[in-house]
């Protein structure tokens, strides 16, 4: 439990790391953050302004994980690689081969527990709404599939050794810090030209950061979390359409919204892909169009009822504070 001893979160100087850092500390927790000897100074800066010791390591680096590991009770593991056009064996390397090294670090440290922050990626293509923790998992991409690993990797953990493990699935996440996928849309709103496939009907289920970093805490000091996958969502989703209408009415613009067929958007993203045989980065890909053409909509109502998580930030007022916050700094 992170009520009492160390704990050590891994990916600490990323995204969601540093929210969840500021959040233990604030607690008055001792906090250990793995950082690569490659992060930026500043963002360690920030870490030990908030009064964190920082470890520098890999998850790709037995040693320094066993060293970062030392006297912790509990271990957070956030390090995972997200950017959907890195090589395929980059995903299985840090996704897949990375939690494998933390979860055999914490078996020779004596860990007590910990909470592994997985993705809704694992799921695909949903078969019901609202998708809770008994939906099969059938991920489309290569970030997806290797976040199952991950998942699975915790669990023979927990079988073969008696490492407490949960895991945790958090919608899409948006606040300060998060701009991935986002700023897509600040472009195209002001480009005052906004594709949308299937008119944009489709529901997506966001998050606040705030939300899911209480959703960590909660469920590492929860007995009856142990062993157990949590989805940690938003209090409701919205269309894409809707969305993006907020971030129009957030930002003043009256764009046109033009809907796009799904097999169009299809055959778009392939012709995107074959930038990539003249060296150019895709705008986006066919795995994109299929995992964002569905609805996604997500139960809180497991995490309700184990640890008591309710999400307390409303995406209908704080979402355009945040398109309001991302259009200031995405125009430096």
């Amino acid at each position: 439990m992170v009520k009492k001893g160390r704990v050590l979160v891994t990916g600490a100087s990323g995204r969601m790391g540093l929210h969840l850092t500021k959040k233990l500390t604030g607690m008055g927790l001792s906090v250990r953050g793995l950082v690569q000897p490659s992060t930026p100074s500043e963002k360690k800066i920030r870490l030990k302004n908030f009064g964190v010791e920082l470890a520098e390591g890999d998850v790709n680096d037995r040693p320094s994980l066993v060293k970062a590991c030392a006297d912790c009770q509990t271990v957070f593991h956030l390090a995972a690689v997200l950017d959907y056009f890195q090589p395929s064996n980059v995903f299985e390397r840090i996704n897949k081969l990375g939690t494998e090294n933390v979860l055999q670090a914490c078996v020779e440290t004596g860990v007590n527990r910990l909470v592994n922050s997985s993705s809704i990626s694992v799921i695909g293509r949903p078969q019901y709404l609202p998708v809770d923790e008994k939906h099969p998992c059938a991920p489309i991409g290569v970030y997806g599939k290797t976040k199952l690993e991950g998942e699975i990797l915790c669990r023979r953990f927990q079988e073969l050794y008696g490492l407490e493990t949960v895991i945790i699935r958090p919608a899409l996440v948006y606040g300060k810090g998060f701009s991935l996928g986002f700023d897509v849309y600040l472009k195209q709103v002001r480009s005052g030209f906004v594709p949308m496939i299937d008119g944009g009907n489709h529901f997506i289920h966001l998050v606040h950061v705030d939300d899911v970093v209480n959703g960590f805490v909660m469920a590492a000091n929860s007995p009856g979390a142990n062993g157990e996958t949590f989805f940690i969502a938003g209090n409701k989703a919205v269309t894409f359409r809707e969305l993006t209408q907020m971030v129009a009415d957030a930002l003043g613009y009256r764009p046109i919204f033009v809907s796009v067929p799904y097999l169009a958007a299809i055959a778009f993203g392939g012709l995107e892909e074959s930038k990539k045989l003249i060296g150019l980065k895709p705008a986006f890909l066919r795995s994109h169009v299929r995992e964002f053409a569905v609805d996604y909509k997500f139960s809180n109502d497991k995490a309700k009822k184990v640890f008591g998580y309710s999400p307390k930030v409303n995406v209908d007022t704080d979402f355009p504070e945040y398109i309001t916050w991302l259009n200031s700094v995405t125009q430096k």
